[in-house]
């Protein structure tokens, strides 16, 4: 008793079609586990870099905020030294006295947020006026009047610079 040609074509055929069903799910199968691979590893490399730039912008933040603090404090010196009278500037204070803390202002533009960046526009304007109406050797209640002005704008901008940079402590301590 011989099987029958078609009965072994049928099985040979059989055979043929389950290794291809079989190599064709196992390669559908590795595209997804390789398609699910890369898409982890983009996720991981995108958030790698959004990181990277919230660490950068922090810094630019950081020398920004820096900056612009010391021009002001550069500035309210001189409108404090100039009416105490230990400049040799004159009456007023020479054109261009402000300029390094106006450009710092105009920096923080691009980083700063906008409390920060409102209460750094009052300092400014508040040393800026103060400069402006001081007269050298004015040591007078006018002259006092609007240096705690620009003492107070200049502390909360401050305070909003700790607070932004998240800088633990509070500024009694340096006051």
């Amino acid at each position: 008793m011989t099987t029958p040609l078609w009965v072994t074509l049928v099985v040979a055929a059989l055979g043929f079609v389950s290794t291809v069903v079989g190599i064709v799910i196992t390669q559908v199968m590795a595209n997804r586990r390789e398609l699910a691979s890369w898409q982890r590893d983009t996720d991981r490399e995108q958030q790698r870099w959004q990181r990277e730039d919230q660490a950068r912008t922090f810094e630019h933040r950081r020398t920004t905020y820096v900056e612009f603090y010391e021009a002001l404090r550069a500035m309210m010196v001189r409108a404090y030294g100039h009416g105490l009278g230990f400049s040799d500037e004159g009456n007023e204070l020479p054109e261009g006295w402000q300029t390094q803390a106006f450009q710092a202002a105009q920096r923080l533009e691009v980083y700063a947020t906008p409390d920060v960046r409102e209460k750094a526009s009052v300092a400014y304007s508040a040393a800026w006026q103060w400069g402006h109406s001081t007269r050298h050797g004015q040591d007078d209640d006018e002259f006092y009047d609007n240096q705690e002005i620009a003492d107070r704008a200049q502390i909360a901008v401050l305070q909003a610079i700790r607070s932004d940079l998240s800088v633990p402590g509070t500024l009694e301590s340096f006051f």
